[in-house]
């Protein structure tokens, strides 16, 4: 059975946004709220509230409405939605990405293209890995995020990619399978799913904020 995933990014700005700050900030669980308040950054404040922002609007896609209240954020774990689907949230500098399954289990990771550096990617290469490294047929940005996005499938952090081993379009992590697939999202930008399903059908959406705004809170 094919799994359904409905995805949707936007772009995130380096100014203080008001408006999605009024929106999501009362929305949010306390422990939640108290962590993007934290955020001194306002491009990573940004980020963090847009990922929320992002997920109503690919919950809405399926026919979900997002109750924020049932969000729950495990200590080093997988953010969740009691009795909801599997998602994902990633965000590096400019870009933040939401993807959520209708079925099973999924994990997105992004990061701005060429910015792992081989040395770096390395560290959590297999001996396989290396050798297609250094021979040119593995960019150091895409292991890393697909390594990444294995992890977050599993719940699992970032102390888990060297153990995750890729394999044409499939990853290991201790026996269990993942299905990898690129993702064209912002120019600029390295992106991948990993699905725990053989057949994935990725519905994409981009967000312009200015063109298109998302769903305001209620």
């Amino acid at each position: 059975m094919t799994q359904r995933v409905s995805l949707h990014y936007a772009a995130v700005g380096a100014e203080s946004d008001e408006a999605l700050e009024r929106s999501w900030l009362p929305r949010l669980p306390a422990a939640k709220r108290a962590s993007v308040l934290r955020i001194r950054d306002p491009m990573g404040r940004n980020a963090s509230l847009l990922g929320v922002a992002l997920l109503e609007s690919a919950l809405a896609e399926i026919g979900i409405a997002l109750d924020s209240e049932s969000l729950g954020y495990p200590l080093n774990g997988k953010p969740q939605l009691a009795g909801g689907p599997d998602f994902s949230i990633s965000h590096t500098r400019g870009l933040v990405a939401c993807a959520v399954a209708e079925r099973g289990r999924i994990g997105l990771d992004l990061e701005a293209t060429g910015s792992v550096a081989p040395a770096t990617a390395a560290r959590v290469l297999d001996t396989k890995e290396r050798a297609a490294l250094d021979r040119g047929a593995l960019d150091p940005t895409d292991a890393w995020v697909m390594k990444e996005a294995v992890v977050k499938l599993h719940g699992r952090g970032i102390g888990a990619l060297a153990s995750v081993h890729l394999r044409a379009h499939q990853a290991l992590l201790e026996g269990a399978t993942a299905w990898l697939h690129r993702l064209t999202l912002a120019h600029g930008y390295t992106a991948w799913l990993a699905s725990d399903a053989a057949s994935s059908q990725i519905r994409v959406r981009a967000h312009d904020r200015g063109a298109a705004p998302l769903p305001s809170g209620r």
